[in-house]
């Protein structure tokens, strides 16, 4: 899973007045929701454990999280993020196409000529 951020984001206004050190929070912890499927969501836990209260609480001023109960919500998460539901559909559709893909590949591996060597002649004619 990825996490997408605004590639403006680098002169954007409350990036500039969060800090590079809160903003490294911010993108670590967008990450690790990412890789959980929390939409945004990160427990105070894991927040306070890559950053500090002070750091959350600069990115809290500038708007880009929100207080949440028992951590804090990223409210721009969805905007260049999938949703959990929308990336366990995404995986689902894509084992599914993988599965057809497989189940072809073993009916031609079931229907295949073994008569003939990888040349295209029959066996015993390999001269």
């Amino acid at each position: 899973m990825a996490f997408s951020i605004d590639d403006a984001w680098d002169t954007c206004t409350p990036v500039a007045r969060a800090g590079n050190a809160a903003f490294g929070v911010y993108c670590r912890c967008g990450a690790w929701s990412a890789r959980n499927s929390t939409d945004g969501y990160i427990p105070a836990e894991v927040a306070l454990s890559i950053g500090s209260p002070e750091l959350a609480s600069k990115l809290v001023s500038v708007g880009l999280w929100e207080a949440a109960e028992g951590g804090w919500s990223m409210p721009h998460y969805l905007q260049r993020n999938e949703s959990a539901a929308q990336v366990g559909a995404r995986r689902k559709k894509e084992a599914e196409r993988k599965a057809r893909y497989r189940e072809k590949q073993a009916e031609r591996m079931s229907t295949r000529d073994t008569t003939r060597t990888r040349r295209g002649r029959p066996k015993g004619h390999d001269a």
